[in-house]
């Protein structure tokens, strides 16, 4: 039986996440002076009707959620086949980073709204945002994919501990750079200009970017030191070793075969929920003595 604080938390979610929408709608009305009436009557119409979709598909998406939950809480293995399973290998580590993209997302409205983008245009908040979504949408998942197919590619792992020393250097850094940008931004600090009067207290901040971005650069060096060193001295690439469920980890030896799957005939079986449960098989062979099963 669904709770009734379920069923509250699931319409209170529901309203929350349609908020922006609802914002919009509300704050229509100060436009109308640069919209038709026809005009207006459309990003109307628009916006109740993406309000109501918000609602619906939120709603929906929570109950359907809570009921799975709710059945399958007395069953340990089913629970965690819709949990699902993660391993916090260094690979994950990167890609969990692209969540920094989020960042971005959410400083670019500001910069988009005229109200507030009078004072944040040509600052180090655009700087800051820019970065976000640069950096974090496109190096942080670069670095996650070498950590991935370097070992298909070489044969060998790249060093956790030094991929760790990375990541937990990296990642901090970068926001102590972005979160600076922005913040000296938000107090007036211009793009473009060589100097700044002492007066502005830009000075200390300005510090913290600077010694982010060494950081960064002491993060990456790391990062080639260990692509540079693995690639001799690397752990051996043995097997499926990021438990992966595809079939280029289950059955393709490290490094990959010029011609991948020559001679292999096999299946992708299994179902999505089965990820992480003891016994799940997800590539079969059609064929004996060409390849073996392995699951995770």
């Amino acid at each position: 039986m669904i709770s009734k604080g379920f069923l509250k938390s699931s319409i209170v979610y529901s309203v929350v996440g349609a908020l922006p929408y609802a914002s919009g709608f509300l704050l229509l009305p100060w436009f109308t002076a640069y919209l038709t009436p026809a005009q207006f009557g459309i990003n109307a119409m628009y916006i109740a009707l993406m309000y109501l979709g918000q609602v619906i598909s939120s709603f929906g998406m929570d109950m359907s959620a809570g009921v799975l939950y709710f059945d399958y809480r007395d069953d340990r293995e089913k629970l965690k086949s819709f949990l699902g399973t993660v391993f916090l290998t260094i690979s994950m580590l990167g890609a969990l980073t692209f969540t920094v993209f989020l960042l971005g997302g959410l400083t670019g409205p500001p910069a988009g709204t005229v109200s507030t983008d009078l004072h944040l245009h040509d600052t180090y908040f655009i700087v800051g945002h820019f970065h976000n979504t640069m950096f974090g949408g496109f190096i942080f998942p670069i670095f996650a994919a070498v950590y991935y197919w370097y070992p298909k590619i070489t044969g060998r792992k790249l060093n956790e501990t030094l991929g760790k020393i990375h990541f937990y250097l990296m990642t901090p850094s970068f926001l102590l750079m972005t979160f600076g940008q922005m913040r000296i931004g938000l107090l007036g600090m211009r793009r473009r200009i060589a100097d700044y009067d002492p007066a502005l207290n830009f000075d200390f901040t300005n510090l913290l970017i600077t010694i982010g971005g060494f950081l960064i650069a002491i993060a990456v060096l790391i990062f080639f030191i260990n692509l540079f060193i693995s690639a001799r001295k690397g752990e051996v690439a043995d097997g499926n070793i990021w438990k992966s469920r595809s079939p280029e980890w289950t059955i393709l030896p490290s490094p990959a075969p010029e011609h991948n799957y020559k001679g292999m005939n096999f299946e992708v079986v299994g179902n999505p929920y089965d990820y992480g449960l003891k016994g799940s098989k997800f590539v079969q062979q059609t064929e004996p003595g060409i390849v073996s099963d392995e699951g995770i």
